[in-house]
């Protein structure tokens, strides 16, 4: 039985541990439409999921390929967003292990949401009602995603640092 969740993330790193925590609990990640989530049954913890954000670069097809390769499958593909399903089989933790490929990963992620920043202030800028008690909802919705936006590109401004620092 198919079982679908909506969910909004703005990191990375915790959508992907949500995918794994979801794995442990019997969900097979199968696709994802828009922030709608699409899961199957499996045996708990049989299946490890990564993701990665390329854009649109390209040689998107060779990585793939090389994932492949390590018995990593891409599972879904959405807004330059890459989700890889890993079994057991896979001895692959993590896509990446050295620091300069981990840092060209948080630097993709925060072009990525330097771009919705960007819409984001474009919106406020232009913004008219619908009000309520006199205060503009675009407005206010707007300024909150800008914050968590901000808040998670200086987190990743910081691993980035840590990464460096731990050289």
């Amino acid at each position: 039985m198919r079982m679908e969740v909506t969910k909004f993330f703005l990191s990375i790193e915790k959508e992907e541990k949500w995918l794994n925590d979801m794995s442990s609990e019997g969900c097979r990640f199968v696709g994802k439409h828009g922030f709608s989530y699409k899961f199957e049954p499996c045996e708990k913890g049989t299946y490890r999921y990564c993701i990665d954000q390329r854009g649109f670069l390209k040689n998107s097809e060779e990585f793939v390929g090389f994932l492949d390769e390590l018995n990593m499958k891409l599972v879904h593909e959405q807004w330059g967003f890459y989700y890889f399903e890993a079994d057991r089989s896979c001895s692959t933790e993590k896509i990446y292990t050295d620091i300069k490929s981990k840092s060209s990963f948080y630097l993709r992620c925060i072009l990525w949401l330097a771009c919705i920043g960007i819409l984001n202030i474009s919106i406020i800028n232009h913004a008219n009602g619908p009000y309520f008690l006199n205060i503009s909802i675009p407005i206010v919705a707007n300024t909150v995603v800008l914050c968590l936006v901000l808040s998670a590109i200086l987190k990743y401004v910081w691993n980035i640092l840590l990464l460096h620092l731990r050289k």
